[in-house]
């Protein structure tokens, strides 16, 4: 019994001074690296997996073997908006992107990119743009979005590359849509997605498809064709919607 005694005060002996060496020295594990939302991904129909961005460049090419998220490695890296956004109210603005409001254009820089649930509400996608500070909050809707995850609209949102980057190789004509928020007839689909988003998924399931329906307002919408080329051309006989 004696040596009982003896043996666990040691133990405790130990495990005190062990505790009070933590205490002591202050350190703190540190915090997990976030994940990387710029390295582009290719897939079919422009679907990313999960944690996978999707570069506009990449969307619409041949499927390939799709690389792990990477993790940022240097804390100066920069992020853009892969595409125009427009909102009313900062804290309104919706992933299937409205066409109404004030445009924040694609190549903005922004900081803070982060996703959060609400209660009874669609969860949404928080980022800031630095140049004035404000700090805005996409609402992603799943239903409109079938096949991805708030995560995955995170990713195609945001891009390290810079406007001059996204736009490398577009033509004058797509470049002026692109910065005037509207399309033209002869742009890329490539250039469609940088200068209105990607068309919400409920409607348009398949990117490769030669029509895209848009939603310009919550009651408007708008259609957009592409010929073999993969090109817009003006609307088919009998088609109301035009670019």
């Amino acid at each position: 019994m004696l040596l009982f005694a003896l043996v666990l005060t040691a133990t405790l002996s130990v495990g005190c001074e062990q505790v009070k060496g933590l205490i002591e020295s202050n350190d703190e594990a540190p915090p997990a690296a976030p994940v990387d939302p710029a390295a582009a991904v290719n897939s079919p129909s422009g679907e990313a997996p999960a944690g996978q961005p999707t570069d506009p460049a990449d969307a619409v090419a041949a499927p390939s073997e799709a690389q792990p998220a990477d993790e940022l490695s240097a804390p100066a890296q920069k992020f853009y908006t892969t595409y125009n956004l427009w909102y009313e109210k900062v804290d309104t603005l919706q992933a299937i992107n409205y066409k109404t409001g004030v445009i924040i254009p694609a190549g903005t820089e922004v900081t803070g990119i982060s996703t959060s649930a609400r209660r009874f509400r669609s969860d949404v996608i928080n980022f800031t743009t630095p140049s004035n500070g404000v700090t805005f909050s996409v609402a992603f809707n799943q239903k409109y979005h079938p096949g991805k995850t708030i995560e995955d609209y995170r990713n195609m949102m945001f891009t390290n590359k810079t406007f001059e980057e996204l736009t490398e190789g577009l033509s004058p004509l797509e470049i002026e849509a692109i910065q005037a928020g509207s399309l033209k007839v002869g742009m890329s689909r490539r250039a469609v997605i940088i200068a209105y988003g990607y068309p919400p998924e409920h409607a348009t399931p398949d990117l490769n498809s030669n029509v895209w329906k848009y939603w310009m307002n919550r009651f408007q919408t708008k259609s957009i064709y592409f010929d073999d080329t993969g090109r817009t051309r003006t609307p088919p006989p009998g088609a109301s919607d035009g670019l």
